[in-house]
């Protein structure tokens, strides 16, 4: 439902088809294609356990975003619209509550509506996030 280039990698989010509350799979992959670098989560668990979700906005912008943790790192998929910029994607990375990096899709093939089988599963809510720091 999400993938796209950063750099020389692949940054994907999929959902199976029976997603829901507490069934179904989410998984997130990064690495190159062959040879994975991250993979969450490790074991097959209820979407709702293993990522948040949020719709995000303020006067400039507005889009939705996916989190998970890791130890100390947290990821934020991102999709949003900034005002006078158009179409931000990507996966923000922040550790120990500072940024880490930014890594920005390249280019973003995003099947319509793929945001609603988010959706289905009723993951809980993230915390807002920080648009500025994309911009």
């Amino acid at each position: 439902m999400f993938s796209c280039a950063v750099g020389s990698r692949i940054v994907s989010l999929c959902a199976s088809a029976d997603i829901g509350p507490g069934q179904g799979t989410l998984v997130y992959r990064f690495g190159r294609k062959g040879a994975l670098e991250l993979v969450h989560p490790d074991l097959s668990r209820p979407p709702g356990s293993a990522f948040s979700t949020a719709v995000v906005g303020d006067a400039g912008s507005a889009g939705d975003i996916v989190r998970f943790s890791r130890g100390d790192a947290t990821y934020t998929l991102y999709s949003i619209m900034v005002k006078g910029q158009g179409e931000r994607n990507g996966v923000l990375v922040t550790q120990a509550g500072r940024r880490r990096t930014d890594l920005k899709c390249k280019d973003f093939p995003l099947a319509n509506d793929a945001w609603r089988l988010v959706y289905r599963a009723k993951l809980p809510r993230a915390e807002p996030a920080d648009l500025d720091s994309r911009r």
